[in-house]
């Protein structure tokens, strides 16, 4: 599901309100059949696809909230639920495919054995809550081994040995294909 995000009046107000669409976005969405949604309504509707099984994807310029919106909804599935929702943004432009799906080695005691160095960080914190929002932002700035890593970890919710807990959502966040950004087009992956 790819939603694009637009600041109106009435969205919360922790949301930048500076930002406009630009004509090359709009054609974008169009194009794409995706519904311009205020922040609110990209909140509950990245909800109604987690309870889909879908990943959202919040499509919109910089600086409008779709990183925010989407830490703001593992905050409100907190309370709504009275469970502990983690969060974790994994900001893919700056991510080697590694980080995602690990580094393996040949154990140094037993060359037939190899064993994989997995991101600590990242593990410790899908793995330090059984329920969570996982977002891959700016996901179409990433380079193509990344996003190779990212698209397996998207779809089969594990790469090598590390996996995504069942109460984990997942959840992606980017800006427009042809506006002011450089940005690959993922679209048609």
């Amino acid at each position: 599901f790819f939603y694009q995000t637009q600041v109106t009046k009435g969205d919360t107000p922790t949301m930048s309100k500076t930002a406009s669409n630009s004509e090359n976005s709009e054609q974008f969405h169009l194009e794409m059949g995706i519904p311009l949604l205020t922040i609110p309504n990209a909140k509950e509707a990245c909800k109604l696809a987690w309870a889909a099984g879908q990943i959202p994807c919040l499509v919109g310029v910089a600086g409008i909230g779709k990183s925010e919106a989407l830490k703001q909804c593992a905050q409100e599935l907190s309370e709504s639920q009275g469970t502990d929702y983690g969060h974790r943004a994994l900001f893919a432009p700056l991510m080697p495919p590694e980080k995602i799906q690990g580094l393996p080695f040949r154990c140094k005691e037993d060359p037939n054995v190899v064993r994989t160095l997995i991101d600590k960080e990242l593990w410790d914190t899908v793995h330090g809550t059984d329920n969570g929002v996982l977002v891959i932002d700016e996901v179409n700035r990433a380079d193509d081994d990344t996003l190779k890593a990212l698209f397996v970890l998207m779809s089969e919710r594990r790469t090598g040995i590390f996996e995504i807990p069942k109460g984990w959502h997942i959840a992606c966040a980017m800006n427009p294909v042809g506006s002011d950004y450089k940005v690959n087009d993922i679209t048609s992956d």
